[in-house]
């Protein structure tokens, strides 16, 4: 249940239908593959940055902000505890590498998304949110980790052709 409004955030289109759609793709592929996840997305917005809409009014729609970058968090409970593995991609068309501007998810086009692997710390600092406020425990070293290469995917339980 994916496709709801629930579950949307303003993208580019070339973004969305490129690399996002690639690591939306491998995210299925590793719940495929390990199980159960757990997946937190969210938008960027930087202060000082000229925000850009979608919507056209001539067509009487709301113009909505789209944010300048996005985040998304995997969750995934192993036999020695929880992994995690997250990222934050910029969804400005200009900032994307010229190799990802296609919008075109198809077997020619496999993203490379270790490049945009960060710590749970750094999608707290830019977005102002704070994961697990109420732990009883401290989890500063926990959210400062960072994963250092993507889980490999038995080919049997790859979905999408742009992994």
């Amino acid at each position: 249940n994916s496709h709801v409004f629930a579950n949307g955030v303003p993208q580019k289109s070339t973004f969305n239908q490129g690399i996002w759609l690639g690591l939306e793709n491998y995210i299925s592929s590793i719940a495929n593959d390990k199980g159960e996840l757990w997946v937190v997305t969210g938008p960027i917005y930087e202060r000082n940055t000229k925000i850009e809409t979608i919507g056209e009014a001539g067509k009487k729609e709301i113009p909505v902000s789209i944010p300048d970058k996005l985040f998304k968090i995997v969750f995934m409970e192993q036999s020695n505890g929880v992994e995690v593995i997250s990222f934050i991609y910029p969804n400005k068309y200009d900032e994307l590498p010229s190799y990802y501007k296609t919008g075109n998810c198809q077997r020619d086009s496999v993203y490379n998304h270790t490049a945009y692997i960060v710590s749970i710390a750094d999608i707290e600092t830019q977005t102002g949110l704070t994961f697990f406020p109420d732990s009883a425990i401290d989890l500063t070293e926990y959210k400062n980790l960072r994963a250092v290469n993507l889980p490999e995917i038995n080919s049997i339980n790859a979905v999408g052709y742009c992994l």
